[in-house]
């Protein structure tokens, strides 16, 4: 079976780590001067993972034979997707229902 875990990310100029601070996770915005301007974009290209539960999901569906791929997502496009599925989602279980 192919399986996508999606990794919603909220759109910032700084770096979030979902996995530090006791599961809380962390934002390192340092500033906006020309040093920390600096600090920030280069963590963010640099230090880019996956969360670890994500990961350890990603491993265990893979040893059980599936294909599995992780993908970052917009926080905002996937609030919508959700809702769109539930939209399609009722809308079937309302036809089913009438006839």
């Amino acid at each position: 079976m192919n399986i996508l875990i999606l990794d919603p990310e909220k759109k910032v100029s700084y770096r979030i780590s979902k996995d530090t601070s006791g599961g809380y996770g962390t934002g390192n915005n340092f500033g906006d001067t020309i040093v920390p301007m600096f600090l920030k974009k280069t963590l963010k290209k640099v230090h880019d993972w996956p969360p670890m539960f994500a990961v350890y999901t990603m491993s265990a569906l893979k040893k059980n034979g599936h294909k599995v791929d992780i993908r970052k997502i917009c926080q905002k496009i996937l609030i919508n997707m959700i809702f769109l599925l539930l939209f399609h989602l009722l809308s079937v279980v309302r036809l089913n229902v009438n006839i």
